[in-house]
């Protein structure tokens, strides 16, 4: 991830998918500061992630202190000023395997808004 990120960014912003986590290897919370504290406007996305509403998502759990949920991205999210948006679509009219997401934004000015406004993110 350090080679990506010391590379320049042609448009003046980074979109981070995070989707390699499972058992005893969770480095999210250092991904988060690797990313954030590369890019203070960075878009974060983590697949597999509890919609704290909707229980119906599915989203991975390996245990105490190693479940995808607000509270192991809370201190990231306190640490950078970040924002968390869901999917808008409940999950009982989603398809496939139903897992849930969020993403994780520094710029609310720049990124909540404009995400917000498509329909197909909000706030809890």
């Amino acid at each position: 991830m350090l080679k990506l990120l010391d590379r320049t960014l042609g448009h003046g912003g980074l979109f981070a998918y995070l989707d390699a986590h499972w058992e005893a290897d969770l480095p999210l919370a250092e991904e988060l500061e690797i990313v954030f504290g590369w890019d203070s406007d960075a878009i974060v996305m983590i697949d597999d992630f509890q919609v704290p509403d909707d229980p119906g998502y599915g989203y991975d759990d390996y245990g105490p202190g190693k479940a995808l949920t607000p509270d192991l991205v809370d201190p990231a999210c306190r640490a950078f000023g970040l924002e968390q948006l869901y999917p808008v679509l409940a999950s009982a009219n989603e398809t496939g395997v139903k897992r849930g997401c969020v993403i994780l934004l520094a710029s609310k000015v720049r990124w909540a808004e404009p995400l917000v406004s498509t329909g197909l993110l909000r706030r809890i």
